[in-house]
C-alpha cells in the first residue's frame, strides 16, 4: 500500500514549480530497508525517482547490501568511482567499444551533476578531458596499425593512469557536500525516525510529505523528529494489533509513553482511519486463525494468495502450508535468565538440514527473503544460531519476534520455547503472537509442545494460545520428531 501511495504521489500531474519531496521513515533500519527495496524493485533500475537512503550503514546493510548500496548516500562516491573504473574495460579490450565508454561515462557525469548541484566538478572535468585526449590518440594509432605497437601499449598504460586519476578525483570530492546534495536533490528520502534528526538531514531542504511505516511501534517523541522538516501532510501506517514500541521504564509505561501517536489519534481522539481489509501476504491456510482471532474476520484474503500458483518451489516436510512439529522438551534459563528450549532448537535445525538435502540447496540459497526462523526469546536465537553454525548454516536468518516486525519470508519456522512448564512468558502478549505468525507467505512451520499448550487452560493458562493449539489439532498437519541428530522427521499425521 505504501509503495502504491508513493508512486501515485509522484505520477500525479504537476504544475510549474511543483517539486514534490517525500520522507519515508520507520522505527527500525529493517522496516526502512524492507520498504525501500520494494520501491527499488518497482523502479527496476530506471531513474524515474531519485531515491536516497541515510542511516547506520552496518544496520542497513545487514541483509541487503548489494541491493541498496546504490542509494545509500555515504557510499555514493565509492560507487561512482567503481562504475567509472568498470567502464575502462571497454577501451582496453576493443577500440570499437570506445563509443560505449563515451556514452557510459557521459551518462555517469550527467547523473552526478543532476544530483550534486553545489559540488565543484572542475578538477574532475579537466581529468576527463585528459582521458579523452589519450583515448583519441589510441584510436588514431590503432587504426594506423593492424597490431599493437609499443606506442599503443604505452598509450593504454597512460589511459589506465588517467582513469585512475579520474576515480581519485571522484573519491576526493567534498563528501559532506555530496551527502547534502544527494539528500536535497532526492524525490524520496528513506531513513529511520532517529536518523531523520541527523545533521545531514537537518541541513537539507524541507519535504512536502511524511510517511511513517510501522507507526504503531513508534513513540510519540520519535515521530516529532521528522516533523522538523515541515511536511504539509503526514500518513501514519501501522497495525495497533501488533507490537508497540519497547519501553523499559515501568514509570514511563505507566504514564503512557508506549502509546503511539497512531493509537492516540485513532482511539483517543476519534480521527478517521482506513482499515486495509485485504491481506496479500499469507496463504489462506496460514491466515485463517490470525484473521479470525486478531482482526475479527474483518480482513479478507487477497486474490493473489488464493491462487494455486501462489507457492514456493521449495517446501519443508510434506509441503503443507501450515504444520506443527511436536517437541516435548522442557525450557531452560541461560545465565542472563532468558529462556531457551534445546529440544526445539535441535528439531528446527534438523528440519532445515532435511530441506537442504532434499533440494540440494547451497548455503547462498538461505536468504532472509526465502527462510526466516522466528522465536520469542533471545536465548533461543543464540542457541539456534550455535547449532546452525555447527552445521555450516550460519547464514540462516534467526531473529526474535520483536526484530521481525515489518519483515516477511517465503517460509517461516516459529519456535515457541514455552508451554511445557505451564508458563507462557512473552507468548501471553497477543500482539507478539500476531507478529510471529504473520511474517510468512507460503509455508508456516510451528515447533513447540502443542499438547502442553492445548492444556494450558486446565492450569489457568492463556486462552488465545489454547485456541491456537486446538485450531492446529483441527486443521494442521502435525509431525513428531525422533533421531534429531540425523535430522529425521517421523510419523507425520493429522491429529
Amino acid at each position: 500500500m505504501i509503495v502504491a501511495t508513493i508512486l501515485r504521489y509522484f505520477l500525479k500531474p504537476r504544475s510549474v514549480g511543483d517539486e514534490r519531496r517525500l520522507m519515508v521513515c520507520g522505527p527500525s533500519n529493517k522496516s526502512v530497508v524492507v520498504l525501500m527495496r520494494k520501491i527499488l524493485q518497482c523502479l527496476n533500475g530506471t531513474d524515474t525517482l531519485k531515491v536516497a537512503l541515510i542511516g547506520d550503514k552496518d544496520e542497513l546493510f545487514a541483509d541487503y547490501q548489494d541491493e541498496i548500496s546504490e542509494v545509500y548516500v555515504h557510499s555514493y562516491l565509492d560507487l561512482m568511482a567503481s562504475k567509472w573504473k568498470d567502464a575502462e574495460k571497454y577501451v582496453l579490450s576493443d577500440t570499437s567499444m570506445y563509443d560505449k565508454y563515451e556514452q557510459d561515462t557521459s551518462r555517469l557525469l550527467s547523473g552526478m551533476k543532476s544530483r550534486l548541484k553545489t559540488t565543484n566538478f572542475m578538477g574532475l572535468e579537466e581529468s576527463l578531458l585528459d582521458v579523452r585526449e589519450v583515448m583519441n590518440a589510441i584510436i588514431h594509432s590503432s587504426e594506423a596499425m593492424e597490431t599493437l605497437t609499443d606506442d599503443v601499449k604505452e598509450l593504454r598504460k597512460e589511459f589506465r593512469r588517467k582513469v585512475k586519476i579520474v576515480t581519485l578525483h571522484i573519491k576526493n570530492l567534498d563528501a559532506e557536500r555530496v551527502v547534502g546534495d544527494l539528500l536535497s536533490s532526492a524525490d524520496v528520502i528513506f531513513c529511520t525516525l532517529i536518523a531523520s534528526g541527523s545533521v545531514p538531514v537537518a541541513r537539507m531542504r524541507s519535504v512536502d510529505g511524511l510517511i511513517v511505516d510501522e507507526a504503531s511501534a513508534c513513540t510519540e517523541p520519535d515521530i516529532l523528529i521528522p516533523l522538523r522538516k515541515g511536511p504539509s501532510r503526514m500518513l501514519l501506517v501501522g497495525d495497533p494489533k501488533q507490537l508497540p514500541s519497547v519501553v523499559s521504564s515501568p514509570l514511563a509505561f505507566e504514564y503512557g509513553f508506549s502509546r503511539s501517536l497512531q493509537d492516540r489519534l485513532m482511539f483517543r481522539n476519534g480521527f478517521d482511519f482506513t482499515l486495509l481489509d485485504e491481506q496479500y501476504r499469507m496463504r489462506p491456510e496460514i491466515s485463517e486463525w490470525p484473521l479470525k482471532t486478531f482482526y475479527e474476520s474483518k480482513v479478507a484474503d487477497g486474490d493473489n494468495v488464493i491462487q494455486k500458483t501462489y507457492n514456493s518451489d521449495v517446501r519443508l516436510l510434506d509441503g503443507e502450508p501450515y504444520c506443527w512439529v511436536q517437541v516435548s522438551s522442557e525450557e531452560r534459563k541461560d545465565k542472563f535468565l532468558s529462556t531457551y528450549n534445546a529440544g526445539e532448537a535441535e528439531a528446527l535445525v534438523s528440519i532445515i538440514l532435511l530441506l537442504k538435502r532434499k533440494y540440494g540447496l547451497s548455503n547462498d540459497w538461505f536468504s532472509a527473503d526465502r527462510l526466516r526462523v522466528i522465536t520469542f526469546y533471545q536465548a533461543q536465537v543464540d542457541h539456534i544460531n550455535l547449532l546452525l553454525r555447527k552445521h555450516k548454516l550460519g547464514n540462516v536468518v534467526v531473529s526474535t519476534v520483536d526484530s521481525s516486525q515489518g519483515c516477511e519470508a517465503d517460509i517461516v519456522i516459529v519456535s515457541f520455547v514455552r508451554g511445557s512448564s505451564g508458563h507462557v512468558g512473552f507468548l501471553k502478549d497477543n500482539r507478539r503472537l500476531n507478529v510471529g505468525l504473520t511474517r510468512v507467505k507460503f509455508q508456516l512451520v510451528c515447533v513447540g509442545n502443542l499438547h502442553a499448550i492445548s492444556h494450558l487452560a486446565d492450569r489457568g493458562g492463556h486462552l488465545q494460545l489454547v485456541d491456537l493449539a486446538r485450531d492446529a489439532f483441527d486443521r494442521a498437519r502435525i509431525h513428531t520428531t525422533s533421531k534429531l541428530s540425523d535430522g529425521n522427521i517421523t510419523s507425520s499425521r493429522r491429529s
